[in-house]
């Protein structure tokens, strides 16, 4: 038994306890200032348990107990790597990155074959800004799991900060090509259209992403650089404003409007 992974609930969004019953347990396991553990059988037995109730924490916003429970669960059972990452991902939730990343370290070493290791590692690297070792680590996690669509959007995001344009776009078009309703990966696909000149491709790629993530205020001011490039100036205003509305100080829809105002004026 590896036991349930809450860095796997958490970053790829599958299902764990239950609102209801994490708040009920919640109460009496996530207090702070410390409840007695409730530990009775053998290492492994008393690793499981408290690796259930650090879940319970974690899944209730309790970020500082949940790693004490980890950190008791990993004392009982040093060789399960699905502690460790519960742990990491805790540890991120409270900005201790580092540590976080030396406890996806030890998951990788000890469940090297599990894809959910690689990706949270990258996810961290990625946001360390380790771009080359992240790309490694979304490309292992495909490996083992090619139906990993997360590993492909995010792999995309990576490949498009480091200019591999190609790449990038083969990323994203492999998420949405599965009908994937991921906003992320038709914005991060608009972006490469939009960066290439494919301004059609791009406008359809951010109207995609905008109705299902509507409030996502540089997806408009993007989307209006691509009908702006389109020459549709009044479609371009409106997504500017439009961005403004959800993001005043956002500073590329305030140059957009700026420059189509000036080329109105020039002509």
């Amino acid at each position: 038994m590896t036991g349930r992974s809450f860095s796997t609930l958490i970053v790829l969004g599958l299902a764990a306890v239950s609102p209801t019953t994490a708040s009920a347990q919640s109460v009496y396991l996530c207090n702070e200032d410390g409840v007695p553990l409730d530990t009775l059988g053998d290492d492994k037995s008393q690793s499981d348990l408290l690796s259930q109730q650090g879940l319970v924490c974690a899944e209730a916003g309790k970020f500082r107990r949940a790693i004490v429970l980890f950190s008791e669960a990993i004392k009982h059972d040093p060789a399960n790597g699905t502690t460790y990452l519960n742990r990491g991902t805790a540890q991120t939730k409270i900005g201790e990155i580092e540590l976080a990343l030396v406890d996806c370290d030890v998951a990788i070493s000890l469940q090297p074959d599990r894809a959910e290791m690689w990706y949270d590692r990258a996810t961290l690297l990625l946001r360390a800004g380790a771009l080359a070792r992240a790309l490694a680590d979304f490309s292992q996690a495909i490996s083992l799991k090619p139906d990993l669509a997360a590993a492909f959007c995010n792999r995309g995001l990576v490949n498009y900060r480091l200019g591999h344009i190609i790449e990038a776009l083969a990323d994203f078009t492999k998420v949405i090509q599965t009908g994937a309703k991921d906003p992320v990966c038709f914005f991060g696909r608009g972006t490469v259209f939009l960066v290439t000149g494919d301004y059609q491709k791009a406008v359809d790629d951010f109207g995609a992403g905008l109705r299902l993530s509507p409030g996502d205020a540089a997806a408009f001011s993007r989307r209006g650089q691509a009908y702006e490039g389109l020459g549709q100036v009044q479609h371009a205003i409106d997504d500017f404003r439009a961005s403004l509305a959800i993001d005043p100080s956002l500073v590329s829809a305030k140059e957009g409007i700026a420059r189509l105002q000036q080329a109105s004026v020039d002509h």
